[in-house]
């Protein structure tokens, strides 16, 4: 069951600028891989956001042809 957790970040270039409408793809930790959930397109300032379960994830972006960027693992955690 999805609640209150979301993960959320901004996807920028080099010099920080946002690089917008680019697919987002949100990934679960399943044993030793990650496992593909969603996917979303970056807003028109780069931003995106997912409503998540209890888990380990990270979000991964890519620009075709060839470059794609991995942000860091976060963990949502359940309510105590």
């Amino acid at each position: 069951r999805r609640g209150g957790r979301v993960v959320a970040g901004f996807v920028l270039d080099f010099l920080g600028h946002p690089v917008v409408r680019v697919p987002v793809t949100l990934e679960r930790r399943a044993g030793r891989g990650w496992r593909r959930l969603a996917t979303v397109r970056s807003s028109r300032i780069g931003g995106y956001s997912f409503r998540v379960a209890p888990g380990t994830y990270r979000a991964r972006a890519t620009l075709p042809p060839r470059f794609s960027a991995t942000s860091a693992t976060v963990r949502a955690r359940a309510p105590r």
